[in-house]
């Protein structure tokens, strides 16, 4: 079976692998906030005693 070229990717772009990676960043953001909001709490709570 004659074998397939990959497909040609233009100079200075990355090949597409597939990987989508939108979610993990909207994921990792959502984690970062809900600790930085946690960090304010504790902080407020110190502070108020």
């Amino acid at each position: 079976a004659p074998s397939t070229p990959p497909p040609a990717t233009r100079p200075g772009q990355l090949a597409h692998t597939g990987a989508d990676i939108g979610v993990a960043l909207g994921m990792a953001g959502a984690a970062l906030a809900a600790g930085l909001g946690m960090r304010l709490a504790s902080r407020r709570r110190e502070e108020g005693e």
